[in-house]
């Protein structure tokens, strides 16, 4: 019987090292297109390797806080493609709304833009656009 509690003691050991995942480290920054913010869209953070996107709606004055599994803040360290999709006003299913970048920044692919997060402090990256 002693045996069994402690390879269960083992056991149970073993399986909280893998509990809570890889650090992230919070990343935010501004958006902007000759010296002005982008009004509104969505930024994207796709990584070089396997593993988790993230992704932050872009809001008030070119800002952004990047998320990872959804709502989690922060991003995993590692090198980055970027994609932006930034708009004139809000998206709306009702009527058109004009890109307010070049749409080169809407695919990871051809946007150019990269990042690397490393781990620990906060970092800002900043992304100075150019427009339609």
């Amino acid at each position: 019987m002693s045996n069994c509690r402690i390879l269960f003691g083992f056991v149970a050991i073993l399986g909280c090292l893998g509990c809570g995942g890889s650090q992230l480290t919070k990343v935010s920054g501004t958006i902007t297109v000759a010296g002005a913010p982008v009004p509104a869209g969505t930024i994207t953070f796709i990584p070089d390797t396997p593993g988790e996107n993230a992704s932050a709606q872009i809001g008030d004055g070119g800002q952004y806080e990047l998320s990872t599994y959804g709502n989690t803040p922060g991003v995993a360290p590692g090198a980055y493609k970027v994609r932006i999709a930034a708009y004139t006003s809000q998206p709306d299913m009702s009527k058109k709304s004009d890109p307010a970048v070049a749409r080169k920044y809407f695919d990871p692919h051809t946007s150019g833009l990269t990042a690397t997060v490393v781990a620990g402090p906060p970092q800002t990256i900043d992304f100075q656009l150019e427009g339609p």
